[in-house]
Order: structure tokens, then sequence, then C-alpha cells
């Protein structure tokens, strides 16, 4: 019975510095590369900074395929496009080739070939993300023989899939929302948000933020068939992107207040998930100072069919005061 290998698996316990390229682990921030199949692949294209390649041999001993080697290569040009990627992998898939051709080893089945997995990724602060290309399955290639002698095939056609979830990396992130909708509909079809939803969590403990492919190649102003709004918090600054990957402006909080005797009530009855704003108070109706609240940020807690949060916050009031109100703040909350 054939053994049955699991590339993700393989992938978590590898080490990181087989395959290195000389590429960054950033993506940048204006505009955010999402909206067409050819930005999204250019992108992640570039951040690609780690090719891994496995390979097995039939073992006519065992009757399956063993391990034969795992590529090591170093590459100090920066990958521009898919095409020079995959011609990359194909280059060192026949080098794989040749060194079963060439092999001594009795146990090798050479006509049976070589058994490869294959993953494209990026590392960035310590981690390593999950494949942004790959091949759907581990591929067999085959020698051929020419004038009675093996030789490498022809694997200039070679080509890696774009994965159905794509990693992008921003230092300092600590939180990400990502909500679409059909186009020339506004109200939501799906939310991607771990705090709303721990299943639907994009922002990934290895630090990485996966967003859906089908949703960012396919959300450009012009062609796409979706809208998007995706926030993204770091320690320093909330940004939110439509699908073109360009900067929205922050949407208006809404508020409402009741007022019980000490305890003040308030009602965000819409904002955008994320933003931070901050009680103040004034006894003159003239001089406003910040109450010792802490600083209160929108629950992304929102009714599944709308795109609009809401939340209860309650806070105590002294005596003397006479008027309160809310300000936004342009901080976050870590």
């Amino acid at each position: 019975m054939k053994t049955t290998r699991n590339l993700v698996a393989i992938l978590l316990v590898a080490f990181a510095s087989l395959f290195a390229i000389n590429a960054g682990g950033q993506v940048s921030s204006f505009p955010f590369p999402i909206g067409t199949p050819q930005i999204v692949e250019s992108n992640a294209v570039s951040k690609v900074n780690r090719i891994i390649i496995w390979a097995w041999y039939y073992n006519n001993t065992n009757n399956d395929y063993m391990p034969l080697m795992t590529s090591v290569a170093y590459i100090t040009t920066s990958l521009t496009n898919k095409a020079q990627m995959d011609t990359v992998i194909a280059t060192e898939l026949t080098k794989i080739v040749n060194t079963l051709i060439s092999s001594t080893n009795q146990s090798i089945v050479k006509d049976k070939g070589i058994e490869c997995g294959i993953a494209c990724c990026t590392a960035a602060n310590g981690n390593m993300a999950f494949p942004s290309f790959s091949t759907p399955e581990n591929i067999f290639i085959m020698p051929i023989t020419v004038d009675g002698k093996y030789q490498a095939p022809d694997l200039s056609s070679f080509s890696t899939t774009m994965s159905g979830d794509i990693p992008y990396y921003i230092p300092n992130m600590k939180r990400a929302r990502l909500v679409v909708g059909l186009k020339g509909n506004p109200e939501p079809k799906w939310i991607y948000d771990g705090d709303l939803d721990p299943l639907k969590e994009i922002l990934k403990s290895d630090g990485f933020m996966y967003l859906p492919q089908w949703a960012i190649t396919d959300s450009s102003t012009a062609s796409g068939q979706y809208w998007l709004k995706l926030s993204i918090i770091t320690k320093t600054t909330f940004q939110i992107f439509d699908g073109d990957g360009n900067l929205l402006s922050k949407t208006p909080i809404i508020v409402k207040y009741v007022r019980s005797g000490n305890t003040l009530t308030v009602y965000v009855l819409g904002g955008d998930s994320g933003q931070g704003f901050r009680l103040q108070q004034s006894m003159d109706n003239k001089t406003w100072a910040n109450g010792d609240q802490p600083l209160s940020f929108v629950s992304p807690l929102a009714h599944l069919s709308t795109n609009v949060v809401s939340g209860e916050y309650t806070f105590s009031m002294t005596n003397n005061v006479a008027s309160y109100r809310v300000v936004l703040i342009n901080g976050t909350p870590y």
C-alpha cells in the first residue's frame, strides 16, 4: 500500500532555510495589493522567499516511495513574476531527476521516477506562512529514454497553482476584519472576523493574515463582482481598504446616550468595527475634559445581515457633570 504524504504537515515541521530568495516580507499599504488576479499574483510572487521541494524515489525493497532529497538552492535575484518562479522550480526538478538517473543505488526503480511536493512560501518575523503557490497534489515526474539512456523530461510547461488563501504580512498586526458583498448590493454577504466567529479568523497565530483568493482577485471597481472592506489594526494604525486596495475614510460613529442617576449608557449604533472613542465631560458646557474612563473600542459584534456595528457601554458619572460627549480617537487598543 502506497504511503500518502501530506505536504502541509511536512511543511509545518520543515526547517525554513532550504531554498532562500532575496525578497521582502512586507506588503505595501498604498494601495493594498488586492483587486484582480494579476495584482494579487504579482504581489504574492514578490513576497515568496522560500521555495521547498521534497522528492521521493520508488524503493524496490519496501515497494513504496522513500525520501530521496530536499532541494537546497540560493537565489540572489528577487522573483518578478510567476513564470520566472515556475522556471526556477522546473530547473530544480530537472536537477533532482538527473540525481535519480545518476544514482547507483540498486534499490531505486528509475522507471517509476520521482514523487515531488512543492511549496512556495513567505517567511517573516521568524515564522513561515502556508504556501502562496504549490501543486494541488504531489506530482510524479518520469525520466524518458533516448537511445537507450535515461534523461530528464522537458519541464518547460511546469506551473504551480495559487493557493485558496493568500498570506499577507504586516508588522505588528493585531486585528483584521474582512467584509465582502455582491456588487450592487450594499448588504454584506460574508464577514471574516475572529472576534465575531473564531472559525472566521483571518489573522492567524503565525502573524500572517490570510485572505480568500476568490474575493480579493475579483473585487476591483472596474471589473470585479464583489465589493469588500478590509480593516487592519496594528499597534499604531487603523486602516480600512476597499476592493481596489485604496484607503477608505472611517465611517462616523453614531451614538445614543441614556443617563439614569450616575450611570451613563452609550449605545453605538453605527461606525466601523475597531474604531475607538473616549468619553468627555464638562461642568459648564464650555470646558471639556477626558473622563477617568479608559478608551473604548467599537465592538465587532454586528448583525450578520448588515454592515452596522453595535455596542453598549456603561460609564459611572459624578453628580456635578452637566454634559458629556463622545469623541473619536485616532489610536488603537494596543
